[in-house]
C-alpha cells in the first residue's frame, strides 16, 4: 500500500511538470486540473480502445473503463504539488497563476537526458559483458578500458 501510495505521489509529480510544460502559460490551478483531466480522459479512451481492437473486453465495457480510468489528481492535490514546486523554485506564481520556470524546465531537461544517458551506459556496459561472446578476462579489460577512456 505505500509503494502504490509513492508511486502515485512521483506520477501526480511527473504529471504536474508536464502539464505546466505543455501549457507553457501562465495558468490557474483550475486550468491546470483541466489539462490533467483532458489528458487523463483522453489516455484511459485510447486504452479502451486499444483493448477493445485487442478482444480484452467487449464495446460495451469501453464506457465503464472510461469513466472508472479517466479521473486525475483532485484540485486540492494540484494545489499542494504547486505549492511544493514554488518553494522548490520549479514554478513561478503571480496573482494565483502558475508558469514552470526556468530552473523546472532545466530539471524536465536534466531527467530525460539522465534516463536516456543511463540506458545507454548501461547497454554499452552488458555488450562487455555478454559471457557467450568474450572471456571474463577479455571483458574486465574492455570495460576498465571504458572507464579509464
Amino acid at each position: 500500500m505505500i509503494q502504490s501510495k509513492q508511486r502515485q505521489s512521483k506520477n501526480n509529480q511527473e504529471s504536474l511538470l508536464d502539464a505546466l510544460d505543455k501549457l507553457d502559460r501562465w495558468a490557474s490551478s483550475t486550468e491546470i486540473k483541466h489539462h490533467l483531466d483532458q489528458k487523463a480522459s483522453s489516455k484511459a479512451r485510447e486504452d479502451a480502445q486499444r483493448k477493445y481492437s485487442n478482444g480484452e473486453f467487449s464495446f460495451r465495457d469501453i464506457d465503464v473503463y472510461e469513466r472508472k480510468n479517466s479521473s486525475s489528481m483532485d484540485l486540492r492535490t494540484v494545489q499542494r504539488w504547486l505549492v511544493f514546486y514554488v518553494k522548490k523554485g520549479f514554478v513561478e506564481k503571480k496573482h494565483n497563476k502558475y508558469l514552470l520556470s526556468i530552473t523546472g524546465k532545466r530539471e524536465l531537461r536534466f531527467r530525460e537526458y539522465a534516463q536516456a544517458y543511463g540506458t545507454t551506459s548501461l547497454n554499452h556496459i552488458m555488450d562487455f559483458n555478454f559471457p557467450t561472446m568474450n572471456t571474463l578476462d577479455r571483458n574486465i579489460w574492455d570495460l576498465r578500458c571504458v572507464c579509464y577512456d
